[in-house]
């Protein structure tokens, strides 16, 4: 199963305030790139474990393409790998309407008083559940 991924819109808050400015994402995009060619990229499904080893046997659910910053959207496309987390995970993107989960990249750096990250690295990508803003 290959999914297609928008992650984040550059220079537009994303559900917890942050801002990524086209310029920093664009740098974080060429580094993740080089740091993790294609199909080297990892896609993680949040554990109570967080050592190496438990998130390599229970939490590595995809491998990710190169990421592509596309009209200021970042993109991604995901295959699923076949270790438990990703079966499981499947049948529960199968089952659940098509906006019910999204990814989120896990990034490091310093996010400014007005919410901007500063000096943003991209080290890995989650999935979860899409958070809906109060009404």
């Amino acid at each position: 199963m290959i999914l297609k991924c928008d992650l984040i819109e550059a220079d537009k808050p994303t559900i917890n305030k942050r801002v990524y400015t086209t310029e920093r994402l664009t740098k974080a995009v060429a580094e993740y790139n080089q740091k993790f060619p294609i199909g080297r990229g990892l896609v993680t499904v949040p554990s109570d474990d967080c050592t190496p080893a438990a998130l390599l046997n229970n939490a590595v659910a995809m491998n990710a393409s190169p990421l592509e910053l596309k009209d200021g959207k970042l993109q991604m496309d995901v295959k699923l790998l076949g270790t438990p987390k990703a079966k499981a995970l499947k049948d529960l993107l199968e089952a659940s309407p098509p906006d019910f989960f999204a990814f989120y990249p896990v990034c490091t750096g310093e996010v400014r008083a007005d919410g901007t990250v500063e000096d943003c690295k991209i080290i890995s990508f989650s999935i979860g559940p899409v958070e809906r803003e109060s009404r």
